[in-house]
């Protein structure tokens, strides 16, 4: 259960996977609370109509890169090395 109560209201699915810098969200299914967020490095056209998209990186796209780039744990893709945006 949310801060906000019980379950929240699906969102809508008008904004598209263009390219790098999308800032998403997946949910666990529908009028759930579990929420991931999520920052693209490339367009994933695939996840139109299944994830939401709700803004972009306005400042700090070379940033987001650099993080994409950093050598990672194989079995969960979790980086080595801790990143910190601020």
């Amino acid at each position: 259960e949310s801060i906000y109560g019980g379950l929240l209201e699906d969102e809508a699915f008008c904004v598209r996977h263009t390219g790098p810098g999308d800032v998403g969200m997946a949910s666990s299914g529908p009028h759930s609370n579990a929420t991931q967020f999520y920052i693209t490095l490339d367009k994933l056209s695939w996840l139109d109509n299944k994830k939401v998209v709700f803004g972009r990186v306005v400042d700090g796209l070379r940033a987001v890169r650099q993080v994409g780039r950093a050598e990672v744990k194989g079995w969960n893709q979790r980086p080595l090395q801790t990143h910190y945006i601020a």
